[in-house]
């Protein structure tokens, strides 16, 4: 039962976060407008110093890997509270939201100690290792939580024409938000069949392809902290 009132809780917690974004977002067209502007008049303050442009346009082909660059790099991305206008409730987001790096390592760490725990527990083959996952896999849940919360505190509200990047981190780890509990779930239900843990095939397939996840969103929140994916991995895409 109280499994059951923990995700409820979750639930409604991402819901109300979820909501209150979308309430409180810029419209995009208005970010927009504000960096035409910018640009604008970035243009007009240097024209003097603006190169001549030779017959064959030399000048703005070598602008443009800049301009491509710039674009990959902001993708639709926004963080609550950094306009000098922002509301106090972005502001309060990006307060909270500061620390998702700090606590994202967690589960991490946990969901993926938990899977190397359950292959020991496999191999032992007396369920040897049954409370190790068992404590693992409920801290890595309640880990998976706050990172996701925190994650959306500081990842700001969806923008149109997100990063792809950014778009999966987003919403694979909402899912691994939810999955930590539903994993849990399935290993209470497997403690108490039998053959324990290491014999439920059901708990090793989402145990194993929650820490498959996990890593794999790590990844991904490190190329966006690093500069994008094509920093980590050159010549990717």
């Amino acid at each position: 039962m109280r499994l059951k009132y923990i995700i409820v809780i979750a639930s409604l917690i991402f819901t109300a976060l979820f909501t209150a974004q979308i309430a409180s977002a810029h419209p995009q067209k208005m970010h927009e407008v504000k960096k035409e502007q910018t640009q604008s008049q970035q243009t007009n303050g240097n024209k003097d110093e603006m190169p001549e442009h030779d017959a064959n346009g030399a000048g703005h082909d070598e602008m443009a890997p800049h301009d491509e660059a710039a674009a990959d790099d902001t993708g639709g991305h926004s963080h609550w509270g950094l306009d000098p206008n922002s509301s106090t409730f972005s502001k309060v987001m990006a307060a909270f939201g500061k620390y998702h790096p700090l606590i994202v390592h967690f589960p991490i760490a946990l969901l993926l100690t938990a899977a190397f725990a359950q292959v020991l527990n496999i191999r032992s083959k007396t369920s040897a290792y049954d409370n190790a996952v068992t404590v693992l896999v409920w801290t890595g849940a309640l880990g998976a939580l706050g990172a996701g919360v925190l994650g959306w505190m500081h990842s700001g509200p969806v923008q149109t024409g997100e990063n792809a990047v950014m778009s999966i981190h987003r919403w694979l780890g909402t899912t691994l938000l939810f999955g930590g509990f539903v994993i849990a779930y399935f290993m209470q239900k497997a403690a108490k069949a039998e053959g324990g843990l290491s014999k439920n095939m059901v708990f090793n397939v989402l145990l194993f392809g929650g820490a498959l996840a996990v890593a794999i969103n790590g990844f991904l929140g490190g190329a966006l902290a690093h500069g994008g994916i094509k920093h980590l991995l050159p010549g990717f895409g």
